[in-house]
């Protein structure tokens, strides 16, 4: 139940937990969602890639490297650990799946904003097996030494937060799969359908998450009826998390207008939105 509860907090503030990088769960056990299979693909990419500001240029073949992943960005972090930017044995380079900035894709975790700590004890808990995930975690941890573990973790807790997912509740989401490195995508023959009692988080821009890029985010859609349950979600992570300002908008005015059901908010002049002062690292919560 802990890693439901870590699972559905992160998928509904900013990313999914670690535990979406499980195989699809039994029925009846675990939400399918929360367990994405890939059942897709994205055609494949091809010639060298570059970000708007990077002076970097990668091929597909090194961005997917989970080994050595690219670094678009060398000049605007502290110098990382080893293990961040090159893998070894069973253990893959930190920054192919949590990126160099930490915040890190849906399908695997974000690591800012937590103590270094709390990060050497999720490490600790994967080796002995007291957290589980076979697909990635445990092979790995079991592979890196405690003092690659101390120095990356406060390399990453070192990390400052920033807006990486939008919230929006809605009646209706794009139609998507599950494809390479089993992140969810639009499906290519378009369409919507309803959300149902899902969670589904999505790349803000494909391209540019299939690229690694540590500053382009993603956007959660969230089922209207899910939005009290997801605020004290969102409330709770917030409050174990590093203060960092952030806007909480509606676009339906008056919906909260007086900010009901957030905590450390002011309602501001314009009506229906409200400004925090704690966030689960600068999640933006809209309506649609």
């Amino acid at each position: 139940m802990r890693k439901l509860a870590l699972g559905i907090i992160v998928a509904a503030v900013s990313v999914l937990s670690i535990a979406a990088q499980q195989p699809a769960a039994p029925a009846g056990c675990e939400p399918s969602w929360a367990f994405p299979a890939i059942n897709g693909s994205l055609p494949a990419e091809e010639g060298p890639k570059s970000l708007p500001g990077s002076t970097k240029s990668y091929t597909p073949a090194q961005i997917d490297d989970l080994m050595n992943p690219p670094d678009w960005f060398p000049d605007e972090h502290a110098p990382a650990p080893a293990l961040v930017q090159k893998g070894h044995g069973t253990a893959m380079a930190c920054g192919a799946c949590h990126l160099m900035s930490g915040e890190g894709h849906p399908e695997s975790a974000g690591l800012t904003g937590f103590t270094a700590a709390y990060l050497m004890q999720q490490m600790a808990d994967f080796k002995s097996g007291a957290r589980k995930d076979a697909a990635r975690m445990n092979a790995i941890a079991k592979d890196v030494s405690d003092e690659e573990s101390k120095q990356v973790a406060e390399w990453f807790a070192a990390l400052k937060p920033a807006a990486w997912t939008k919230v929006v509740e809605a009646d209706t989401v794009p139609k998507t799969i599950v494809g390479q490195g089993r992140m969810r995508f639009l499906a290519p023959s378009g369409g919507t359908e309803p959300i149902g009692n899902r969670i589904i988080t999505v790349p803000q821009d494909q391209n540019r998450a299939r690229n690694r890029d540590p500053k382009s985010g993603f956007t959660a859609y969230v089922p209207w009826a899910a939005s009290p349950k997801a605020r004290r979600w969102w409330n709770q992570a917030a409050a174990e998390r590093r203060s960092h300002a952030a806007s909480v908008t509606a676009t339906r005015p008056g919906d909260w207008a007086t900010c009901r059901g957030w905590q450390d908010c002011t309602p501001s002049t314009s009506p229906g939105s409200c400004t925090c002062s704690r966030t689960a690292r600068g999640t933006a919560w809209t309506r649609s």
